[in-house]
């Protein structure tokens, strides 16, 4: 896991950790593009846990300015995430802000790239974890469940566009 250096404003600079995955999957870029812009596929390629659902969507198909909540229940708590979504650029980015939620900062880029017969699809996390100097200590067991779930979401994808 990489660190980049993010700049809070014009007085702070606060250390990020980046996260990435690829994979492959043999599709149009196009379908599996609309796809991601459907909040409502998020449950369909989540893990169980924690399990998420749909609290809130400002609208589908999404787009820049969209917002959406997600509710995530890890058994002995729940949050919301409420996500924003900062940058669309048809078929290649889909760029989503966390505004609140478990990390101090989130930024998620989908990235679609053609290749060949098929789609490299990207997964690139910037975070900043929760609870400051203490929220670090996590680090290798955040990396693991980006891990797991992203793992577990390109697989659930992978099987949604090659039947």
């Amino acid at each position: 896991m990489a660190e980049v250096f993010l700049p809070d404003n014009e007085k702070n600079i606060k250390r990020t950790f980046l996260f990435e995955k690829s994979v492959f999957i043999k599709c149009r870029i196009d379908d599996l593009f609309n796809f991601h812009l459907d909040t409502y596929n998020l449950p369909r390629i989540s893990p169980s846990f924690p399990k998420a659902s749909i609290k809130k969507i400002s609208e589908v198909p999404l787009k820049q300015g969209s917002s959406i909540t997600v509710a995530l229940n890890f058994i002995l708590f729940k949050i919301d995430w409420e996500i924003f979504i900062k940058k669309v650029e048809s078929n290649k980015f889909i760029g989503d802000l966390q505004v609140k939620g478990m990390f101090e900062y989130w930024y998620h880029s989908h990235i679609f790239e053609l290749k060949g017969d098929g789609v490299i699809m990207t997964d690139k996390i910037e975070f900043i974890p929760p609870f400051g100097f203490i929220g670090k200590i996590f680090l290798p067991f955040i990396k693991i469940q980006l891990a797991t779930m992203f793992n577990q979401r390109h697989k659930k994808t992978k099987s949604i566009f090659e039947k």
